[in-house]
């Protein structure tokens, strides 16, 4: 099986889907944690551009 796929210019892209890839700290505590991951007490936004 090959999977074919395209990780330029901060997208993902497969056959079926398109998505981003980005990450960028979050430099105060989050409203909201949808995508948000935190790390050694920081916060990163997951899927931005």
């Amino acid at each position: 099986m090959i999977i074919g796929i395209d990780h330029g210019w901060s997208m993902m892209k497969t056959v079926t889907q398109v998505f981003v890839t980005g990450v960028k700290e979050i430099t105060t505590t989050p409203a909201l944690f949808g995508d948000v991951l935190e790390y050694e007490g920081k916060f990163y936004k997951v899927g931005t551009v």
